[in-house]
């Protein structure tokens, strides 16, 4: 049973990051046209997920807990999502400032 649980809680979260990133993607190809957007949107929800989960590992060490981790490191994805689409904003603006 302990294996079961083992990889059922190291495939949620690659499947829910992924999707958010996937979906942040799609939605802003959808209504601003980005290149790349979902690669963006991919690589930016991982890079938020391992930079919040790592505050969050932090924080359920010190606490004794064990929810810091998936609750940050998914806020930290959809943020990473947007950021990752932001830098495709900035990209755009520096081609037309040329």
């Amino acid at each position: 049973m302990r294996v079961r649980h083992t990889l059922a809680s190291m495939l949620m979260p690659s499947l829910s990051v992924t999707a958010i990133g996937l979906v942040i993607g799609a939605v802003w190809h959808l209504f601003r046209q980005g290149d790349h957007a979902l690669w963006r949107g991919f690589f930016g929800a991982w890079a938020g997920f391992a930079t919040a989960g790592l505050i969050g590992l932090i924080l359920d060490v010190s606490t004794g807990t064990g929810h810091w981790v998936p609750l940050l490191g998914h806020i930290g994805a959809g943020a990473g999502a947007l950021a990752g689409q932001q830098l495709d904003l900035a990209t755009e603006e520096s081609r037309a400032g040329s």
